[in-house]
């Protein structure tokens, strides 16, 4: 078990910097509850990982992620003494390594100390307890350092407000650097609150700097910053996009995913559609999602930044076919421009402008609506009895004729049914609420023509003798009707 750094001292200082305490009551109260700042807080805990040692930095000397060697060092690369006094001069002895093509082992002169992620220090007399270190390191810490977030640095110093429970300021702290902010949070008391004197910012690796204004905002860098340096695993940007317009992706990507968007201005083929988005927010998410929202009503699409013409770049959007106002959104979108709040795209005749807050405080209203539908009350419905296909219209072509005598039944376990004479189809069935409202998804083998009612079904309305589905979709509007037998 590791022994954490002693920096009660910080903590003490809380109650000596006092200030009036009615602004301040306005600012926490301000905050999120989600995401205000208490010891057992998603952001405490998000902030201690971006405090951890940065054990990285020297992974090529000892072959640990989870701690560091601490300068001054001595290494030893084929007799060649080189004393490491800083970050700076291990990052030019590695590239002097590295342009030499010399891989040869480098090998640390003992004594040295190390730092575990909590920053404590030990000393390591030789090979033979480096080695030990390294064991016991690779079993104890090593996996959880994996869930580091490390992908900017903070620029210090920041100033900490802390409050009691009745959201009255007690005092304030300044942390200086990463050592000073992990021992913070992690012998930060239950009974207080904190609040970060905002605006602070920070540096990605790639020196850009971003300012945040919340917590909120924070919390969301911090969420996204997570195993950021494993950009090659990301599916949001395009294998093929190299060099500078790599490092354009990854600042666009970085945009879209640090805000909530809605849509400033939509003109497609001429025509000004830009009210209809009014009060719809939209999410991006690393793994690929796009989360649109209405007040209850959600929907999901995908995103991806693609390599255009020109050497440019192409956001890729897609929606299902089912809420209009998404489809015609699914597009390969040039970016015209982009900042830190505005994305303007284009589209042969269309011209698409996303705005963003960071803060998450997008409020909508209800768009598209649909029926308000009663999920358990549909579900009893739908699995009591068995129901026949009382009429069937794809597209507008009556192909009911086709199911007749086939019988349908759905189990709570979400397996449905199909069977007619000695044809047993078995298929199974889930429920969702879309952005268009109720759906009930039918999922069968591609056997004819069971397989046509595979899809994801609009619930328009039910009752205990009578279902209505409708699906829209590239080729038109299905209307779908059962019927309890």
């Amino acid at each position: 078990m590791k022994k954490f750094v002693n920096y009660m001292s910080l903590l003490m200082l809380i109650p000596l910097v006092l200030v009036g305490c009615q602004t301040d009551r306005a600012n926490i109260s301000a905050q999120n509850p989600e995401t205000a700042i208490t010891a057992n807080s998603e952001v405490a805990a998000l902030l201690t990982l971006s405090a951890q040692n940065d054990g990285t930095v020297d992974d090529f000397i000892d072959g640990l992620s989870a701690t560091s060697v601490t300068f001054p060092y001595v290494v030893d690369l084929n007799g060649q003494l080189t004393t490491i006094t800083s970050e700076r001069s291990l990052q030019t002895f590695k590239q002097t390594v590295q342009a030499s093509g010399n891989f040869n082992p480098i090998s640390l002169v003992f004594p040295v100390k190390v730092r575990s992620d909590d920053h404590s220090e030990k000393e390591v007399r030789n090979e033979a307890e480096f080695e030990d270190h390294l064991r016991k390191e690779n079993e104890e810490s090593e996996n959880k350092f994996r869930g580091r977030i490390n992908c900017f640095r903070f620029n210090f110093p920041i100033t900490l407000l802390t409050f009691n429970t009745n959201q009255e300021q007690t005092g304030s702290v300044v942390v200086n650097d990463k050592k000073e902010l992990f021992a913070f949070f992690t012998q930060l008391p239950s009974s207080i609150v904190v609040n970060i004197q905002y605006p602070i910012s920070i540096t990605f690796k790639d020196e850009t700097t971003l300012q945040i204004e919340n917590n909120e905002q924070l919390r969301r860098v911090l969420l996204e910053c997570r195993d950021d340096d494993k950009i090659g695993d990301d599916d949001t940007i395009d294998d093929d996009i190299r060099g500078d317009l790599l490092d354009q992706a990854i600042n666009l990507q970085r945009t879209l995913l640090t805000s909530d968007w809605v849509i400033a201005i939509f003109m497609n083929n001429g025509n000004d559609r830009t009210a209809v988005y009014q009060n719809v927010k939209f999410e991006f998410f690393r793994g690929g999602a796009i989360k649109v929202s209405a007040t209850d009503r959600t929907a999901f699409g995908r995103w991806e930044i693609e390599k255009g013409d020109n050497n440019g770049l192409d956001l890729e959007l897609k929606f299902r076919d089912e809420v209009q106002i998404l489809e015609v959104l699914d597009d390969d979108w040039k970016v015209v421009n982009f900042t830190s709040t505005r994305v303007e795209l284009g589209a042969d005749n269309d011209i698409l402008i996303f705005e963003g807050t960071p803060n998450g405080g997008v409020t909508v209203d209800p768009v598209d609506p649909a029926p308000t539908l009663d999920v358990k009350a549909f579900k009893q419905s739908l699995t009591t009895g068995s129901w026949s296909v009382a009429n069937f219209k794809q597209a507008g072509v009556d192909i009911s004729s086709e199911f007749a005598g086939f019988s349908l039944a759905f189990t709570e376990a979400g397996v449905v049914t199909a069977t007619r004479g000695a044809e047993v189809r078995v298929g199974t069935w889930f429920t969702e609420t879309s952005f268009t409202g109720l759906e009930l998804n039918l999922v069968f083998e591609n056997i004819s023509p069971i397989d046509e009612l595979d899809e994801d079904w609009l619930v328009i309305e039910f009752s205990d003798t009578r279902i209505s589905l409708k699906h829209t979709g590239d080729s038109g509007v299905d209307e779908l009707v059962f019927e309890k037998n």
